[in-house]
């Protein structure tokens, strides 16, 4: 390999080209990244799963299971729903977790960072520009932590869902590190870079912009770097003589790595395109029959649409990138309609474009800084449309680029300044340096917060976005999974009125209706969300919930069907539920046995299952061995404090002969049912008790259960 001692340049030169830093340096620097963004992050380990979260990974059976690979292999991001399914093998549903897991690619994704910008300011046309080895890893350590604890990478990490963005991520800057080792002549990186490329690919899907970001960086950044005469060195009058140096270096490294590796690097990195092509055909290839939240296919808004409204969308990341005051959830961005706003917005994205393009070509690496985060966001933020035009986690890796840009800018300045006025680098550094990084990590800290709950979270939405019917819709179910009816039922008012028609918010609306004791108005809700879209599962299953209740169990049985063929898995408990008030206990069976399958944590359709098996009027489903064997399995029967549970106990036991335990059994449930005030339970739990006392097990009469 070919280095800056090798063409003679001056020794100076030659070990800042090199990049002859310490090992303790270099290890020290690592780790006081990793103790500034752990730190900061601490905050973000206590939240709960949030929005899509659930149906990505609470609901999504495919992540109960490593083995085999089959659901793996034919989602489109197979790795990263990998490390969600290690997940839940290693811990459940413990958000804990998955949130620790975020952090460590967090973590991962800044070391790298750091590694990818000393090792492209220790290149010898950075280094003869008076980037000694020292500045190089300082800076690069500045620009990997200011990136590290900016809000604007929260919702890539704590929203856990979005793990999917900060893997891809990850991958990305892999890539770009490779690439810089290959540039010097270790042609042997290509392979890792290949390695990441296609992990990223099938991480997400993004990252099949990482080619065209690749080659802008390589025409850029590694070809890049030329200094003009009088610009970038320490004197003015050494311009001429840096100049010199820095171009034959440059040439000297092309020569070394870059031209011999360059073609076999993108044809390693262009092979990930294998996978994406057929991964995104059918976002791509129109079809009037099919729907879908992203691509031609969208129903929702055109592409038209959608990319006259993406200027304002890039714009407000930039702002965020330098001012991250108002971060959202979800911003449920409305189209624009104004030429007097698009035009204008439309044209500076124009030219930043244009810039981009014109430096790289140029071989300037502010070209590529850039370039590359509208090379990354072309796939979302153009005019191929989304269901949601806008999404803070997609600006994490061209943040990146953003910081790298402006944190190396700045320090040139400070650099420059300090030799002017003849003081150490650090006076002016550290003070500047310690201004940006406390606002940013005690504002990443707070919006971390935010993620703690569901309240919070949509709550701070609401503050941002308050006219926005989603947020209050979610913060409605909030608000109704605590109990706290009138008031979601004032959030689902206020979502409905803001006008914009959607079947949830009446869903959401019957739902209040129905725990405040309302059957004709939750009826005529739940009626016109199917109106409004009739194959919303939610709403059959909220329908079937209110028939059931009322009595009329044969529409309620044809409603919670209906709910359960559209894949709804709540509804095949409910379903069984009204199948044996049916008397048709032979039928729920199946229901009760593909719940429990799907969710063997849940102890409700065990527990129903357990009382067939130990109660039914038909002869031909007892069995008091399974029933047990249900219990024991799905079940924490010791711990349980519900009297329902103990007394499908008893029946259990007794089934089998056991019937002292089963007296005793019936008992603990007479106690936990007496403290519950529910009368009728507990008398029908008398009677049982006595048929156990007499040696005679328990059978069904239809009004038992």
């Amino acid at each position: 390999m070919a280095t800056a001692a090798s063409i003679n340049l001056p020794e100076e030169v030659a070990a800042a080209a090199d990049g002859n830093v310490t090992p303790v340096a270099l290890a020290g620097a690592t780790v006081l990244l990793c103790g500034l963004v752990l730190l900061t992050w601490s905050a973000s380990m206590g939240g709960d799963f949030q929005f899509d979260d659930y149906g990505a990974i609470v609901n999504d059976s495919k992540v109960r299971q490593l083995w085999p690979l089959d659901d793996f292999i034919t989602h489109n991001r197979p790795i990263g729903l990998y490390t969600f399914a290690l997940n839940f093998a290693a811990g459940g549903l413990d958000p804990s977790g998955y949130h620790a897991v975020n952090l460590l690619i967090h973590l991962a994704a800044s070391i790298v960072l750091l590694c990818l910008v000393r090792s492209v300011l220790t290149l010898p046309q950075f280094a003869c520009r008076g980037w000694t080895p020292t500045a190089a890893l300082w800076t690069a350590w500045c620009c990997a932590a200011v990136w590290a604890v900016h809000p604007l990478t929260t919702q890539a990490v704590t929203y856990i869902v979005q793990r999917y963005e900060s893997l891809a991520a990850l991958f990305g800057l892999v890539v770009l590190f490779c690439q810089t080792q290959a540039a010097t002549g270790r042609r042997w990186w290509i392979v890792p870079a290949g390695v990441a490329a296609w992990a990223g690919v099938l991480s997400k899907e993004p990252m099949a912009m990482m080619p065209l970001v690749a080659l802008a960086f390589d025409w850029a950044v590694l070809q890049g770097g030329r200094v003009r005469q009088n610009a970038g060195e320490p004197g003015r009058e050494e311009g001429e003589r840096s100049r010199v140096l820095a171009t034959a270096a440059t040439d000297e490294t092309i020569n070394a790595g870059t031209k011999g590796s360059r073609w076999p690097f993108y044809l390693v990195m262009a092979s990930s395109w294998l996978w994406f092509a057929p991964s995104v055909s059918r976002w791509i290839i129109p079809d009037p029959t099919r729907n879908s939240s992203m691509g031609f296919n969208l129903k929702t808004i055109t592409p038209w649409e959608y990319l006259r409204t993406e200027p304002e969308v890039l714009l407000h990341y930039l702002r965020l990138s330098f001012w991250p005051d108002e971060l959202c959830l979800d911003y449920t961005w409305r189209v624009q309609h104004s030429p007097a706003v698009y035009l204008p917005l439309g044209g500076v994205i124009l030219v930043i474009a244009w810039l981009g393009i014109w430096w790289t070509l140029k071989r300037r690496p502010a070209g590529f800084l850039l370039l590359a985060p509208l090379l990354y966001l072309a796939p979302t933020s153009s005019f191929l449309p989304i269901a949601d035009p806008a999404f803070e986690h997609r600006m994490y890796l061209p943040l990146a680029a953003i910081v790298t840009g402006t944190v190396g800018g700045a320090s040139l300045l400070i650099r420059r300044g300090a030799l002017r006025m003849r003081l150490p680098v650090a006076v002016l550094a550290v003070p500047v340096l310690l201004a940006v990084l406390l606002p940013l990590a005690q504002r990443t800290h707070l919006r971390n917060l935010d993620y703690r709950s569901g309240l919070s979270l949509w709550a701070a939405t609401l503050e941002t976005r308050p006219d926005n019917p989603r947020a209050h819709y979610m913060l409605g179910q909030e608000l109704l999974e605590r109990g706290r009816v009138e008031e979601a039922r004032s959030k689902f008012a206020d979502a409905i009125a803001i006008g914009i028609p959607a079947a949830e918010f009446h869903v959401g609306m019957g739902d209040c209706q129905r725990d405040l004791g309302q059957p004709d108005e939750a009826l005529a809700s739940y009626r016109k969300a199917i109106r409004l879209e009739p194959e919303l599962r939610q709403a059959h299953n909220g329908l079937g919930v209110v028939l059931h209740r009322e009595g009329d169990l044969t529409a309620a049985r044809d409603a919670f069907q209906t709910a359960a063929d559209l894949g709804l898995p709540e509804a095949r408990y409910n379903l069984a539920a009204a199948l044996i008030d049916l008397g048709e206990d032979a039928a729920a069976i199946p229901h009760l046995e593909t719940s429990l399958a799907d969710h063997p944590q849940f102890e409700r359709p065990a527990r129903r299952l357990a009382w067939i098996h130990a109660t039914s009027s038909n002869e031909s489903l007892l069995d008091g061995e399974r029933a047990l064997r249900i219990l024991a399995d799905h079940c924490q029967v010791e711990e349980s404090q519900s009297a329902v549970m103990w007394d499908t106990y008893a029946a259990a036991l007794a089934r089998v002969g056991r019937f002292a335990e089963a007296v005793t059994a019936a008992e603990r449930a007479l106690e936990l049912a007496e403290a519950t005030e529910r009368d009728e339970l507990r008398e029908k739990i008398a009677r049982r008790r006595e048929s156990y006392s007499a040696g005679r097990s328990w059978q069904q009469t239809g009004e038992d259960d």
